[in-house]
């Protein structure tokens, strides 16, 4: 286990706490709550959240990343999208429809 210590505005952490309280939850849960959906560990809220959490940090740090300049970012982006929930519906929903084909077929 590794300790993340971060230094933000009082009014940053004020708002944090607010929202923490808000959903019942500590500061330290909630963004140990949303690491865990960022990463996708065991301890993640379920694929809805994991996707949520990456589509934040593609649209927030979108402007940082420049894909087309940099060839191992372009591959680390679709390493993600086949590890996420996502591909694997599209995945699951085109074998079903590849599936009601050959039936349809027969």
């Amino acid at each position: 286990m590794k300790t993340l210590k971060i230094e933000i505005p009082d009014s940053e952490y004020c708002g944090l706490r607010q929202i923490a309280a808000k959903h019942g939850v500590t500061v330290r849960e909630l963004l140990s709550g949303f690491i865990a959906d960022a990463t996708g560990s065991a301890f993640s809220g379920g694929s809805d959240e994991r996707d949520r959490a990456d589509q934040y940090i593609e649209r927030r740090f979108a402007d940082y990343i420049n894909y087309s300049n940099d060839p191992e970012a372009v591959a680390e982006r679709d390493r993600r999208f086949i590890r996420s929930e996502r591909w694997y519906s599209a995945e699951r929903r085109y074998a079903e429809y590849e599936r009601q084909q050959r039936a349809s077929r027969a």
